[in-house]
């Protein structure tokens, strides 16, 4: 039905299904090492397109957010599951870190009444894993210190009902 370029950033498809329409934000957040005026503009683009289409349409916004969770914090359960690929909020918690897209994907989950779906289905390093952090051997078992879930996928309530599986391909991330 409906195509939309915000940035070479951001897009969004609309599709007419049997069911009603189907929005899809496709999307890759600036790195944690951009300014915070960069990863804010971006997170505040995507809100507004994402309030932009309709209203009625199951909402789904995917891509590369370059997020680490690290944990879930007793009042992020409203928006995160309970499976978090990370190394445990130790590191959150610790104020010498900047944590900007975890702070702006929380406000935007927030603001959109959107959960992260990844998070909610138990599975392996292998199946939560879609990146690895420089200097980590190919073939290494993939550890929340060695690798990182930056690859998300958020919906509404609606798509949060619908999903019954999100798994990364092992085969894919890792190639050389």
């Amino acid at each position: 039905v409906n195509f939309i370029t915000v940035s070479d950033r951001i897009m969004a498809i609309v599709v007419k299904t049997a069911a009603g329409h189907l929005s899809i934000i496709n999307h890759h957040s600036p790195s944690e090492d951009k300014s915070t005026e960069e990863k804010e503009f971006h997170w505040e683009n995507l809100a507004a397109l994402n309030k932009s289409l309709p209203k009625e349409s199951v909402k789904i916004t995917m891509g590369d957010a370059n997020v680490r969770w690290g944990g879930r914090r007793e009042e992020e359960k409203d928006f995160l599951g309970k499976y978090i690929f990370g190394t445990g909020m130790e590191k959150i918690e610790d104020s010498s870190h900047t944590h900007t897209n975890r702070e702006q994907a929380i406000e935007y989950l927030r603001s959109q009444k959107m959960t992260f779906l990844n998070s909610h289905f138990p599975k392996t390093n292998y199946e939560k894993a879609t990146f690895r952090n420089p200097g980590t051997r190919r073939h290494w078992y993939p550890a929340p210190e060695t690798h990182a879930e930056l690859d998300q996928v958020y919906g509404d309530q609606t798509a949060r009902n619908l999903c019954i599986d999100i798994k990364a391909r092992w085969d894919v991330f890792n190639k050389e």
